[in-house]
């Protein structure tokens, strides 16, 4: 954002102005911490993005189960319904419960317009990543 750098005589250390001015606003609790983890062209944009809107973080495990849920359909999706037993044995869960997790998977990808395919190969032919 800005090349101005301001030394801390404290730390004997050049900081980004950016850094001082969100350590600076009691409104921005976390910029300080995400200062340190993203560079200030990212956090620029990240402001630019999402200024002005409440943001909710999942909880780490909340995360983990969605990707275990996306891994589970990914395999039912491979494999058919005959993997669904072998999934519950896996991850510890009931069978319904699998589908279930399955069947949300389903329902948030086609919102999406993501669907499942058998092949990895015929999604490389099509793929534009």
């Amino acid at each position: 954002m800005s090349d101005i750098r301001l030394y801390d005589e404290r730390t004997s250390r050049y900081i980004d102005a950016l850094y001082a001015v969100l350590v600076a606003s009691d409104e921005m609790q976390f910029f300080p911490e995400m200062m340190d983890i993203f560079d200030s062209d990212s956090v620029v944009k990240f402001l630019d993005i999402f200024a002005g809107q409440t943001l909710v973080v999942p909880p780490r495990d909340v995360l983990e189960a969605k990707l275990r849920d996306v891994s589970m359909w990914l395999a039912f999706a491979e494999s058919g319904e005959g993997v669904i037993p072998d999934l519950a044995k896996e991850h510890g869960l009931t069978e319904s419960y699998v589908r279930e997790k399955i069947e949300a998977i389903v329902q948030c990808m086609a919102r999406v317009g993501v669907t499942a395919c058998k092949s990895v190969k015929s999604v490389e032919k099509n793929s534009v990543l």
